[in-house]
């Protein structure tokens, strides 16, 4: 699976951060592998690096406001008793309310959740309230919500469909 994250500093441009994770059956282990930009004044000097998947405390923050990001999940974990459902939790906790009450102009969009297992690669759908205080919830499959599909151009936007077994 990969995750690219880009956004757009008014000084210099677009800046991005890639993501490359799963399970490697090559060398029988999980992988994280992450790529950004060395010298923003430079797009093209890339930093290649392997992140450590060893650590079940680790998290690879993408994009901008990494700082703040990282301390509003440990303080939000503090809340929690560590290594409980809760504590891991957490981050996806604090994504959710950032997207939600647009704190950082820099940050949007919808969560997307992804699990990667040895066997499989899965991406959910999650649901989302249409309207703000109306129980009416639509569910966004790759951050396209069904109701919306359409046609771009020549090419229509479809969604795969998995057999249940």
């Amino acid at each position: 699976m990969t995750t690219v994250v880009c956004w757009l500093n008014k000084d210099r441009g677009v800046n991005c951060e890639l993501a490359i994770f799963g399970f490697c059956h090559v060398s029988s282990e999980f992988k994280i592998i992450h790529l950004y930009q060395k010298n923003k004044d430079n797009p093209l000097d890339i930093v290649v690096t392997e992140e450590n998947t060893l650590d079940d405390n680790h998290l690879l923050i993408l994009g901008d406001k990494k700082k703040e990001i990282r301390q509003l999940i440990e303080n939000k974990r503090a809340e929690y008793v560590e290594n409980e459902f809760l504590w891991w939790y957490s981050p996806k906790e604090v994504i959710e309310s950032l997207i939600e009450e647009e704190k950082f102009k820099t940050i949007g969009g919808s969560i997307q959740t992804c699990i990667a297992a040895e066997s499989e690669f899965k991406i959910y759908a999650n649901a989302f309230p249409r309207k703000q205080g109306i129980q009416q919830e639509t569910m966004l499959y790759q951050n396209i919500d069904p109701d919306d599909i359409v046609n771009i151009g020549n090419c229509f936007i479809a969604f795969p469909i998995f057999p249940i077994f």
